[in-house]
């Protein structure tokens, strides 16, 4: 055992943080554009689709709005642009757009 290190134990606190941890972790990752988390330290911030809607409106991820697919899609975005799509359902996504929950950001 030359060389080698002791593995740290880890005590029941150690469980119970990490469990906080994942919770606000998924608060972050699926929480709504209203959600916004506290962590088990007392930080405050906002979901991801929270913070992208904030970056949008905000004008700091200048993004067009269109009202469906059709118009991201006809509306001439080159590589490496993107629009937001405020009313439009589809099932599934094609190589050039992200679905997520009625909402289409282009690439």
């Amino acid at each position: 055992m030359w060389g080698k290190e002791m593995p740290e134990i880890m005590t029941t606190q150690d469980f119970v943080d990490g469990r906080l941890d994942v919770k606000s972790l998924g608060e972050a990752a699926n929480g709504d554009e209203n959600t916004q988390v506290v962590t088990r330290t007392g930080e405050t911030y906002p979901s991801a689709k929270k913070a992208i809607k904030t970056m949008i409106e905000s004008g700091a991820l200048p993004a067009p709005l269109f009202k469906s697919k059709y118009h991201l899609e006809s509306s001439g975005l080159t590589d490496g642009k993107y629009g937001y799509v405020t009313d439009s359902i589809v099932e599934s996504a094609n190589g050039r757009t992200l679905v997520q929950r009625c909402r289409y950001v282009g690439f």
